[in-house]
């Protein structure tokens, strides 16, 4: 997986499933401007990947709503808040249904 893959999944991903491409899960005008911003030089071939997973766990920068609120992996702001509601709906899944039932609901 790449890391633009991965950038797809975590960030894109979401929003487009819960229905927030206009505003988030992108960098385009108009959109939240959130942007979080690792010490990682993703042209640089990784021997470990534990190295890659260290990276992405102190962001150098974060931006809420094109407000910082990390800088060094301290957080320097609260930020702009805000709760979005959506209506999420999914197909379900039967095979996630069973590990629920299998695997989450006997503890």
């Amino acid at each position: 997986i790449s890391l633009y893959e991965l950038a797809q999944m975590t960030r894109a991903g979401p929003a487009k499933s819960l229905g927030l491409t206009s505003i988030c899960g992108g960098l385009k005008p108009g959109m939240d401007a959130d942007i979080a911003v690792y010490n990682f030089n993703p042209d640089t071939p990784v021997a470990n990947p534990d190295d890659i997973e260290k990276a992405f766990t102190r962001a150098a920068v974060v931006f809420k709503s094109g407000v910082e609120v990390v800088r060094d992996g301290e957080i320097v702001s609260n930020g702009n808040k805000r709760t979005l509601w959506v209506n999420a709906k999914v197909k379900e899944n039967p095979q996630v249904m069973r590990d629920i039932n299998e695997k989450f609901l006997k503890y």
